[in-house]
């Protein structure tokens, strides 16, 4: 059975991807050249991958979605695994201060990539199941604010505050938007700010980033320069 797909969106998606592909080269061709000799030794990185993600792209658009939802659970549980395995010493690798990739073959794996999307398809697999009960707060917002917070102190763990936040912000704008009370919501918002707040002034680093992007001028060739050329790039590099 043949299924269609958004034509707008996958022009979208190629175009951002084709785009991606062209900022990476412009912005690593001379770092090649002096550490590699070859201006092209991370384009020809990326290429690949982009092509086999754009192919894989392809293949699910015509897979029919109802199909993912026995996968759910399977790759929940894996994303699971793979997050613990990563915080142990020989398994996962260290790089930065961090611990967040784990070796397959010749490979380094991310597991916290995999992560996202198993939370993202839990929400969307259950969230239908339980329409007219998100006021059930036991039934309705606690399981997912046990699934994300766990996966997101995983994520802290490794550190990447980052990662964490992007995927605890995911997760409430799909309840959102599926209906969740308003009064709950903000609720566990409230929750986590203090928790927040004491991750973002624990590192010196940051809360740099926070002070540089508040004010950048502050700090204008440290923290603060790659704001300043964005600011610069926005007002006179046109097109």
């Amino acid at each position: 059975m043949k299924h269609s797909f958004d034509k707008i969106l996958l022009a979208d998606a190629v175009a951002l991807a084709a785009l991606g592909v062209v900022m990476v080269y412009a912005a690593s061709a001379y770092t090649a050249m002096v550490r590699f000799h070859d201006s092209n030794f991370f384009l020809r990185k990326e290429v690949p991958i982009l092509v086999l993600g754009l192919a894989v792209m392809l293949a699910l658009a015509n897979l029919d979605y109802v199909h993912l939802r026995w996968v759910v659970y399977p790759l929940l549980l894996v994303s699971l695994v793979l997050m613990v395995m990563v915080l142990v010493q020989g398994l996962g690798e260290e790089a930065g201060g961090a611990r967040r990739w784990i070796r397959l073959g010749g490979l380094r794996f991310q597991p916290a990539e995999l992560a996202k999307l198993a939370v993202v398809l839990y929400v969307a697999h259950s969230l239908p199941r339980k329409a007219g009960r998100l006021h059930d707060v036991v039934y309705g917002i606690l399981p997912y604010v046990v699934v994300t917070g766990t996966f997101a102190g995983l994520l802290l763990l490794q550190p990447d505050l980052g990662t964490a936040v992007c995927l605890s912000a995911t997760v409430f704008l799909v309840l959102f938007s599926a209906g969740a009370p308003l009064r709950y919501l903000g609720a566990v918002l409230a929750a986590c700010l203090p928790g927040a707040y004491f991750l973002i002034a624990s590192e010196p680093y940051r809360m740099e980033r926070v002070l540089a992007f508040l004010d950048p001028w502050r700090d204008p060739t440290g923290s603060g320069f790659q704001i300043i050329q964005s600011f610069l790039a926005l007002g006179s590099g046109g097109w």
